[in-house]
């Protein structure tokens, strides 16, 4: 009876654990300050709270471990965050920055050509002042010239990896206007003081 009652705790325990993290479902809210009305999108994690403010007029959308976000009328720009948990903090170390650059190359779309890396370096965005490493690629895909940034950011209990794609001519507007958006993700413990730690975005 007690090995049985140990099994059933250290499940329970467990399954806790893997439904206790960051969770990308996204849930939407307006305030106002200084008579401007942002949108402030929310996930779980844990016991607390992250938030970030999305581009303005960019659709949102997502689940447990992905995030979609897509500018209005941009058919090959797209914005994706995924997160994945780890046992153990992971470092960016030489070794998981050589895994993370391979399955950046190895993630373009079926079809690609002429990828190319333009730059790799670390720290270039830190969203809630976590270490990140951030690599910029090019290719063509469909006979247009594509671009794409991937930001891997280590937290302490997950890896996230920003990715935003569009073409050349779109991608330096677009992009700048996703890193805003990324610059803002803050973790709170508290959810109830969590809009009090998050300035709002500059004006334009």
């Amino acid at each position: 009876m007690s090995l049985r009652f140990n099994l059933l705790f250290l499940c329970i325990i467990t399954c806790s654990h893997a439904f206790a993290g960051l969770d990308l479902t996204p849930s939407t809210t307006q305030y106002t300050e200084d008579g401007a009305t942002y949108r402030v999108v929310s996930f779980k994690d844990g016991d607390g709270v992250v938030k970030f403010f999305p581009p303005e007029g960019w659709m949102v959308r997502g689940q447990q471990a992905r995030l979609q976000l897509t500018p209005p009328l941009k058919s090959l720009s797209e914005a994706v965050v995924e997160v994945t948990p780890l046992v153990a903090p992971q470092p960016l170390d030489e070794g998981v920055i050589a895994a993370f650059r391979q399955g950046v190359l190895a993630g373009l779309p079926p079809g690609s050509i002429n990828s190319k890396i333009i730059s790799e370096a670390p720290n270039t965005l830190m969203p809630g002042g976590k270490p990140s490493v951030e690599i910029l690629i090019s290719y063509q895909l469909w006979g247009k010239g594509v671009q794409r940034s991937v930001l891997l950011v280590n937290g302490p209990h997950e890896h996230l990896v920003f990715r935003f794609t569009a073409t050349k001519e779109d991608f330096n507007l677009l992009h700048n206007a996703f890193r805003r958006s990324v610059a803002s993700w803050q973790w709170v413990d508290k959810p109830a003081t969590v809009l009090a730690q998050i300035p709002a975005p500059a004006a334009k």
